[in-house]
């Protein structure tokens, strides 16, 4: 048994290693356009006729911003990821100009391809202080069953988180008071920073296993789907009105809604709250929201947290249950904000009503766990997805 078990955690320790698909960091080609030495309109050329009839949702996803060393300047990375990605272009810009964008050539149908730009974070900040928005634009070509299908979205960004992740001295602890209790790399195994999940055993070395499902004992194996504990919480400056889910999200807000999500290399991408049917009414129940004032500038802050017991975090797709060394784990959180604090304290402070609803701001934060995050400022790492 030694034995096995020993072969086991090579096995583990090995692809937790070299088993992950890296990303593929592509060039800044905006960075003459955030020169001011020409303007980006060709760069819109990205070679995808958006009128074609073959269109996809979501052909690319946002992975998140993070703080990377290069070189030892600190810069800010951008990441995206497809699937069935034959090209893809990730734009960031403020309301003046593109400061980020980067192509990629992806890896063709029935696989994930994710790329990252990145941009030293001082000419970042100098970007942010003379604009009033974020906003990420993703274009993206994909091949599904032979065939060519085209992407386009926009997605809406929070400003004052991105400037507090710039501005964050990313040595002293983690942004935004991350604190994530699960899922975590809760067994050490030699050193080794992964977070590794088994699907038919339960060994010293697994940090979280279906067999601790109640739904395992009832020896459904072809209807289960993974499952996971999530719980953790974050603060983010301004009073949140409310958290926003898929059924809130419309067409003009340009919003990822608030979810939880794995997404395997070759079997696609699985979201919590939206295999339930309704992600509002189920995902809801787990949030909670408390209110605090800065100590020194006395702004209001608001915590998010949020605690999802296993038998909850099943991923209702039997799809899900397979083996998988390069698991992203991804969250979005979506929201309302207004600086002023709550209506109640708008009114105190003479503002009326219709005063306040104009500083209500719509944003959302994204953080994906994978393997270039591990060393990132959110130190979140992705899952291995193992038999046994």
């Amino acid at each position: 048994m030694k034995f096995i078990q020993g072969i086991f955690i090579f096995s583990l320790l090995f692809f937790a290693k070299f088993g992950h698909a890296k990303l593929t960091i592509v060039d800044n080609q905006c960075s003459r356009v955030a020169s001011g030495l020409h303007t980006d309109e060709g760069l819109l050329d990205t070679g995808i006729e958006l009128s074609n009839a073959q269109i996809i949702e979501n052909g690319v996803r946002f992975l998140g911003f993070d703080i990377v060393d290069v070189a030892g300047v600190k810069h800010l990375s951008a990441r995206f990821a497809g699937q069935n990605l034959k090209m893809g272009f990730g734009f960031v810009r403020t309301d003046r100009t593109s400061f980020m964008c980067g192509r990629l050539y992806g890896g063709g149908e029935h696989k994930r391809s994710s790329w990252a730009i990145n941009m030293p974070v001082e000419e970042a900040l100098a970007h942010l202080k003379t604009s009033n928005d974020i906003a990420i634009q993703m274009y993206s070509i994909h091949l599904v069953n032979g065939e060519e299908k085209r992407s386009f979205s926009r997605l809406r960004y929070h400003k004052p988180a991105l400037e507090k992740l710039l501005k964050k001295d990313i040595t002293l602890d983690l942004p935004y008071d991350l604190a994530i209790e699960h899922p975590i790399d809760l067994v050490d195994v030699r050193g080794e920073q992964c977070i590794v999940y088994c699907l038919n055993s339960n060994y010293s070395m697994c940090d979280y296993s279906i067999e601790d499902h109640p739904r395992y004992h009832d020896f459904t194996f072809n209807d289960l789907g993974i499952a996971l504990p999530f719980k953790g919480q974050f603060s983010v400056d301004g009073y949140i009105t409310r958290i926003l889910f898929k059924e809130d999200i419309t067409t003009d807000m340009r919003l990822a809604p608030t979810e939880f999500g794995l997404w395997q290399y070759y079997g696609g991408l699985f979201e919590l709250g939206a295999l339930r049917g309704d992600a509002k009414a189920f995902l809801s129940q787990f949030f909670t929201l408390s209110y605090s004032n800065d100590p020194v500038t006395g702004s209001v802050v608001t915590n998010i947290a949020w605690d999802i017991p296993m038998e909850h975090g099943e991923f209702l797709d039997p799809a899900s249950y397979m083996r998988d060394y390069r698991t992203y784990l991804m969250m979005n959180f979506a929201f309302e904000v207004n600086r002023l604090g709550s209506l109640e304290d708008a009114l105190r402070q003479g503002y009326s009503e219709a005063e306040y609803v104009l500083q209500s701001q719509l944003g959302s934060v994204t953080m994906t766990g994978l393997e270039e995050a591990r060393t990132g400022a959110f130190k979140q790492m992705p899952l291995t997805v193992t038999f046994p």
